[in-house]
C-alpha cells in the first residue's frame, strides 16, 4: 500500500512539474530584458554603460531551468538570473516595484523644482544621523571624502552625480561592487554595469546555507576563505573600513573554487580610517567590540553609532564567527554552527580549533576575537593544507 501511494505521489508530481514548465516556457511567461531596464527614467537610473550588451542581444534570460524559470516569470525579489555571451549572470531591478513607485512620488518635485546640485545631494543621502533608520550606506564619523570612497565609479565617463545619488537611495550594493571590484580579490561578484534600472552581475554559486551538509573539510575551506573576507573589508583598504550589517547564510554564495563571495551589498557602514583628528571621538584610537546575545537564530546586534567613533571595529569578525561558524544558543533553539561536527582525528591533531572558534565568537579578553579570528585562520589553512 505504501509502495503503490509513494508511486501515485510521485506520478503526480512528475506531471505538476511537467506542466508547469510548458505553462511557463510560453511566449507569455517570457521575460522581456527591454521591459526591465527603464531607461526612460534616466538620469534618475543606475547607468548606461551595460546597455550595449543588451542593444547587441549578448544578454539572454534563462527559460530553461526550473528554478529560474520560476523567478523570472514571477519576478520574484526583482531577480532574473541569464547569461552574457557564455557567462551566468544574475540581473538585479534592486528594489520591488512598491518601491520604485514610492521613490519616483517622493523625489518629482525635490529634483526637478528644488535641487540642481546632485553632488550636494550625494552629501546629503550619505549622513551620518544614526537615527535615520532608512539610510542604507553610511559614510562616517563625516562625509569630507565622499569623492575619495567613490572615486573609482566618478572617475568613469558615462557616469554622473545623478546616477551614484539614485543608487544610494535605490540601493548602494553596485556602487561596493566598484568601490571593492572582484577583478582587485575583493570577495564579491564582478560588476558588468548597469542599463537604466537594471544592474548585470556574476551569478557567483548557490548559497552557503546549501553547504551545512558538506564534509568538514570542505566546509573548513570555505570558513577559511570567510575569515580571509572579514580581514578585508576592515584593513584591506587604507582610507576606509567597510562593516557589513546584513550578514546571512543567503546572502552569501560559494564559487566552484569554494571561495564565498558576498553577493547582498545594500547595508554598510563605511568608516573613513583618514578622519581629521578634530573630528575623532575620544575612543577613535581604540578597537570596538561588538557584543550581543542572540535570542534569535538570524540577529546581528550592532550599534552603528558605536562602530563610527573607531577606526577599527571588530563588527567583521563578529558576524562571521558568531553568527555563521560557530554554534549559537538561544532561547528556543542551539544552532550548530557552518563548522559543526569537527572530526575527532582533526581535533586530536589540533587541539586549539574549539577555543580559537570560541574565542571569535565570545572572546574573553576585550580585544582577542580579531586575533583570534586571524589564527583560527591560519590554523585553518594548516588544516587544510595537511590533512
Amino acid at each position: 500500500m505504501y509502495s503503490l501511494r509513494l508511486k501515485k505521489w510521485k506520478f503526480w508530481v512528475t506531471r505538476f512539474t511537467l506542466c508547469i514548465s510548458v505553462i511557463m516556457s510560453l511566449p507569455s511567461f517570457r521575460i522581456s530584458i527591454n521591459n526591465l531596464k527603464e531607461t526612460e527614467k534616466c538620469p534618475i537610473c543606475f547607468g548606461l554603460a551595460a546597455c550595449h550588451f543588451i542593444d547587441d542581444n549578448e544578454i539572454t534570460i534563462n527559460h530553461r531551468d526550473m528554478y529560474a524559470l520560476f523567478t523570472n516569470a514571477f519576478g520574484v525579489k526583482n531577480v532574473y538570473y541569464g547569461k552574457l555571451r557564455n557567462r551566468d549572470v544574475v540581473l538585479k531591478k534592486l528594489a520591488h516595484r512598491s518601491e520604485f513607485n514610492a521613490f519616483d512620488e517622493s523625489i518629482s518635485k525635490v529634483v526637478k523644482e528644488k535641487y540642481s546640485d546632485f553632488q550636494m545631494l550625494v552629501q546629503r543621502a550619505i549622513n551620518t544621523d544614526m537615527n535615520d533608520t532608512m539610510s542604507k550606506l553610511r559614510l562616517c564619523p563625516t562625509v569630507k571624502h565622499v569623492n575619495l570612497l567613490f572615486n573609482n565609479v566618478l572617475s568613469k565617463e558615462d557616469f554622473t552625480y545623478e546616477h551614484l545619488w539614485t543608487l544610494i537611495k535605490i540601493n548602494p550594493e553596485p556602487l561596493i561592487l566598484q568601490i571593492l571590484p572582484s577583478e582587485k580579490g575583493w570577495p564579491v561578484p564582478k560588476h558588468y554595469g548597469a542599463c537604466g534600472r537594471l544592474v548585470i552581475q556574476e551569478f557567483v554559486g548557490p548559497s552557503l546555507s546549501t553547504f551545512s551538509g558538506e564534509p568538514w573539510i570542505r566546509r573548513a575551506a570555505i570558513a577559511s576563505t570567510l575569515l580571509d573576507a572579514a580581514y578585508m573589508f576592515t584593513f584591506q583598504d587604507e582610507n576606509f573600513a567597510y562593516y557589513l550589517t546584513d550578514i546571512s547564510s543567503d546572502n552569501i554564495a560559494i564559487d566552484s573554487k569554494n571561495r564565498a563571495k558576498f553577493i547582498d551589498l545594500e547595508n554598510i557602514i563605511v568608516v573613513d580610517k583618514t578622519t581629521p583628528v578634530k573630528d575623532q571621538s575620544k575612543t577613535w584610537q581604540d578597537v570596538h567590540r561588538s557584543d550581543g546575545n542572540f535570542d534569535c537564530e538570524t540577529c546581528l546586534v550592532f550599534s552603528p553609532a558605536e562602530i563610527c567613533e573607531h577606526k577599527v571595529s571588530d563588527h567583521n569578525y563578529y558576524a562571521i564567527c558568531k553568527l555563521i561558524l560557530a554554534q549559537r544558543i538561544s532561547k528556543t533553539q542551539i544552532s550548530k554552527g557552518f563548522l559543526h561536527d569537527v572530526p575527532a582525528k582533526i581535533l586530536e591533531q589540533f587541539p586549539t580549533l574549539t577555543q580559537l572558534l570560541s574565542q571569535c565568537s565570545d572572546p574573553q579578553l576585550f580585544h582577542q576575537r580579531i586575533s583570534s579570528g586571524i589564527e583560527l585562520n591560519k590554523l585553518l589553512q594548516n588544516i587544510i593544507k595537511y590533512v
